[in-house]
């Protein structure tokens, strides 16, 4: 990198294979080798790339669901939020599909759902898929589900609000559906009171003498 005389004043820029920066002052000449070819990038760089996509994709597929259920991080959306609590074990359940992409073949959304899915039925308390504050976390164990329903960590804690998909508010006690339906304390299996569901972390009992479950995946 050569200087230059200060009478040419601050120069910044290019001039077809020349670029000009000025530092402190002092302005640089700088020679651009545009006839260097580009490195090929390795099979497992290959391979590292598609994963990163095939990740971004399935985030995506579930973007209403996650957003509505899944806390923002520090200055990331709540998808990149996801990604970053769960990136080792979507990173094993896509790993295959990915070298896959490298190699050419084009993969659909429905291969990486099933793939994804297939991985939660074996690990089942690998994936989280909704977060809430003073709330147990709730966990993919197979499908992803249509409903979601949040147990408490204390039951003596004062239900609180959450946002269901179509941006509606229910209880705690109640289910909330993928799609923003959901369901109050009528006994059923499925309410919070008079009935039973079965938990994913084993159930705690609610005030009606009923066991919530962490989630209905129905």
């Amino acid at each position: 990198m050569a200087k230059l005389s200060a009478k040419f004043g601050p120069i910044h820029g290019n001039d077809g294979n020349t670029a000009y920066r000025t530092i402190n002052g002092t302005t640089f000449q700088n020679y651009i080798d545009t006839a260097a070819p580009k490195k090929e990038r390795t099979p497992r760089q290959k391979t590292y790339g598609a994963l990163l996509k095939v990740m971004n994709r399935y985030t995506y597929i579930h973007y209403p669901d996650l957003t509505a259920f899944f806390p923002k991080g520090n200055k990331r959306s709540s998808r990149h939020a996801f990604l970053a609590h769960n990136r080792e074990s979507l990173a094993a359940a896509l790993y295959s599909l990915a070298e896959r992409s490298a190699n050419g073949e084009k993969i659909t959304d429905q291969q990486i759902e099933d793939a994804v899915s297939t991985y939660a039925q074996a690990n089942p308390r690998s994936i989280v898929v909704g977060l809430r504050k003073g709330y147990l976390p709730i966990y993919l164990e197979g499908e992803w589900p249509s409903k979601f329903r949040f147990l408490l960590y204390d039951q003596a804690v004062t239900p609180a609000e959450f946002q269901t998909a179509d941006g509606t508010f229910v209880q705690e006690e109640g289910d909330a559906d993928a799609n923003g339906g959901t369901t109050g304390n009528g006994g059923d299996a499925n309410s919070g009171q008079g009935g039973t569901s079965q938990s994913q972390t084993g159930g705690t009992s609610n005030p009606g003498g009923g066991s919530s479950g962490g989630y209905d995946g129905d």
